[in-house]
């Protein structure tokens, strides 16, 4: 081969060498492009990620400028899931749309962040707005020439609840005051600055607490407040100091004193307690000198006391010792007065009749006072006697029940039983009768329609005798007059009658017999006087006196 076809050849496959190397060259050119491609892409949705599911509201805006370079609007350009729920908006309405026709007037766009995007500088404030009536709390930056954007979050509740907080601060109506870790005021209210002479500026971050404390209280003021930073759970503490106001005046202070929880400071509530220590002073002075006076007084009345229960105790066993000499006579008017109007002593005309029966009723009231009277004086001074047999409690009841079958046949009231057949106990029959007849009694006296009923039931060891009755009952105000000595219940459009000792007396006499009375009553509706007894009393156990 000759010399210049061999160059040729060399040639060519140089050339060859060359094309393949380029070729190769834009492949990978092309595949480094691609990869670009793929981590911008990935980059995008990564951004997107992040700025659809921040908390936080972001808005990005682009600046809009006149011909000398000045910033005129911004176009919104794009608003994040969190903006539209701040703001109430559609990001579909206002994307792309100029800040004013959007806002309209609801912040000063231009002014505010012309220096943001000018300086590229972030901004921090807090915005109201009055459309929605929310406060933001605003982060503004410029992440590139041309464009600024927004983070917000709403802060509403907590500025309304800081408002709140000092609203309840200012009008607290004692003094508080904020105090730091090291003793120093960072805030007080008004009540604190009248108490203390100083206005706020004075106080506020410039004085300390122990400036207002008497140097006598000042070391256990500071045990205190150490002492109870090392309690667990910061309990509050109250005690009594002395304060010295502006004047160097000292007055008496009672302190409430209480860690602000997740914090290092304390509030504190001061009463100005003074006058109140005045008076104590002054109260304590006059008792020491009414401790003689009352010990004098107490000895004298002591004495007095011991002479009157000796009166009472004479009085009771003098009627009760009456007995005989108080019945006597009137057992004769009563006794000869009835023969007089059965006419054994001879004719009698209707007046005198009527007169003789005027006699004789008065007389046999007259005599069951008397026995009122001297079976309470028998009690008091232990005197009463009981006759402890048995008897059937049945027939009884069924006795006092005939008894007033007139009585109520006269008012149109149903009288009614319900009892055993028989029921034998053992107590004294006359004194049970006595309560029976007087709670009878009471109810027809009070019942003008309708019915008493009177119900006898065994229970265990005890027997309950019960009289309800369908009258006027009795206000509760007035329960706890029913069973004092000589006490009557007023009650409208009825005369009062009797000298107000059966319900007392019928009392103590169920006490006497190991009972008691209950009652339950219903203003309008009725009542229900119930006696309790054991079956059967045991005499050397009975109660003598009880009140």
């Amino acid at each position: 081969m000759k010399d210049e076809d061999k160059t040729k050849v060399e040639l060519i496959k140089e050339l060859k060498t060359t094309q393949k190397e380029r070729e190769k060259g834009v492949f990978k050119n092309i595949a480094e492009h691609k990869e670009a491609e793929e981590e911008l892409k990935e980059s995008e949705k990564k951004y997107q990620r992040l700025f659809e599911n921040m908390m936080d509201g972001l808005v990005l805006y682009k600046l809009i400028t006149d011909k000398n370079g000045h910033p005129v609007d911004y176009i919104i350009e794009e608003v994040n899931k969190a903006a539209e729920k701040l703001q109430s908006w559609n990001r579909k309405d206002i994307e792309g749309k100029k800040a004013t026709e959007v806002y309209h007037g609801d912040t000063p766009f231009i002014e505010r962040y012309a220096k943001v995007v000018q300086t590229g500088k972030a901004k921090y404030f807090t915005d109201y707005n009055p459309r929605l009536k929310k406060w933001y709390k605003i982060t503004s930056f410029c992440p590139e020439k041309g464009y600024f954007a927004n983070i917000s979050r709403d802060i509403t509740t907590l500025k309304e609840s800081k408002e709140t907080y000092h609203t309840v601060f200012e009008n607290t109506g004692t003094a508080t005051m904020v105090i730091e870790e090291d003793m120093t005021i960072s805030m007080v209210n008004t009540q604190y600055k009248k108490l203390s002479g100083y206005s706020k500026k004075e106080i506020e971050n410039k004085m300390k607490w122990t400036d207002f404390i008497i140097p006598e209280d000042l070391e256990m003021i500071k045990k205190y407040h150490i002492t109870r930073r090392k309690t667990k759970g910061n309990p509050p503490t109250e005690y009594e100091f002395g304060f010295i106001d502006r004047k160097g005046n000292i007055k008496d202070i009672f302190i409430k004193i209480g860690i602000i929880p997740n914090t290092k400071k304390s509030i504190a509530s001061l009463t100005d307690i003074t006058k109140r220590k005045q008076i104590e002073k002054s109260l304590q002075e006059a008792h020491v000198q009414l401790e003689d006076r009352v010990a004098q007084r107490t000895k004298e009345l002591e004495n007095a006391n011991l002479k009157l229960q000796e009166l009472d105790r004479l009085k009771s066993m003098f009627i009760a010792s009456m007995n005989h000499e108080l019945r006597t006579p009137l057992n004769s008017i009563i006794g000869f007065t009835g023969i007089i109007l059965q006419g054994m002593s001879g004719e009698i005309n209707d007046e005198q009749k009527k007169q003789l029966t005027l006699v004789k009723n008065s007389a046999n009231h007259l005599l069951a006072l008397i026995n009122d009277v001297i079976d309470i004086s028998k009690i008091e001074v232990n005197k009463v006697e009981l006759y402890i047999q048995e008897f059937d409690l049945t027939s009884l009841a069924r006795e006092v029940k005939n008894s007033f079958a007139i009585n109520t046949s006269k008012k149109k009231l149903k009288l009614s039983l319900e009892a055993p057949p028989t029921l034998i106990i053992k107590s004294d029959e006359r004194r049970t009768k006595q309560i029976l007849v007087n709670f009878i009694s009471n109810a027809v006296k009070f019942t003008d329609r309708g019915e008493i009923e009177i119900k006898i039931v065994k229970k265990d060891e005890t027997v309950e005798i019960a009289v309800r009755d369908t009258g006027i009952g009795i206000r509760k105000e007035d329960m706890d007059k029913l069973f004092e000595s000589f006490s009557q219940i007023n009650i409208p459009d009825k005369t009062k009658e009797g000298a107000g000792l059966g319900l007392y007396l019928s009392r103590r006499i169920a006490y006497l017999l190991g009972g008691d009375i209950k009652v339950e009553s219903e203003f309008g509706k009725g009542s229900v006087f119930t006696l309790v007894l054991p079956c059967k009393v045991n005499k050397n156990k009975v109660i003598r006196k009880r009140n």
